[in-house]
């Protein structure tokens, strides 16, 4: 796991959460209530975590192959 943060969406927190791999990088988020898997993607670069308030999170991407 490479960051996470809690955000709230509807009223309910979700843990955004970010894991590295060798070859690519996946974004979760999880209802806490539930334990439910809300989103999930997995990019080919690299995803830095920039912030989170409310009912946003803020994060970049960088690529491994492009500059």
């Amino acid at each position: 796991m490479n960051a996470a943060a809690v955000i709230h969406v509807r009223g309910r927190a979700h843990v955004v959460a970010i894991a590295s791999g060798s070859v690519s990088d996946a974004i979760h988020i999880l209802d806490i209530a539930t334990g439910r898997t809300a989103f999930t993607r997995s990019l080919p670069e690299t995803v830095t975590l920039e912030s989170a308030e409310g009912d946003r999170a803020i994060l970049r991407t960088t690529s491994h192959t492009n500059p």
